[in-house]
């Protein structure tokens, strides 16, 4: 829905609560959604005050962070050499 003066001069008193209820939804929802955002995204993400907009923001984002979380790992993984204690101590954990 959009936040218009006509939208609401010409809305019925029923759509004018739909719509305040609406709104009042939607700016919890995005106080929670920005509260728990990983710092790593919420940096890189703009003023929004769409939940649904910034949902999805938060997907394109996420997933280019994973990419390179992902990379990091591997490259770390690729390069690591094995310790034959390491194995030791997982066995032992059981």
């Amino acid at each position: 829905m959009a936040s218009t003066k006509s939208q609401s001069e010409y809305s019925s008193n029923e759509e004018k609560v739909h719509y305040k209820a609406w709104e009042r939804s939607n700016k919890l929802s995005l106080l929670l959604m920005r509260m728990t955002v990983a710092d790593s995204i919420k940096i890189t993400l703009p003023k929004i005050e769409s939940a649904k907009r910034f949902m999805g923001l938060v997907g394109e984002h996420s997933q280019t962070a994973n990419k390179s979380v992902s990379g990091t790992l591997m490259s770390t993984l690729t390069t690591m050499k094995f310790d034959g204690f390491v194995l030791c101590m997982n066995m032992s954990l059981r």
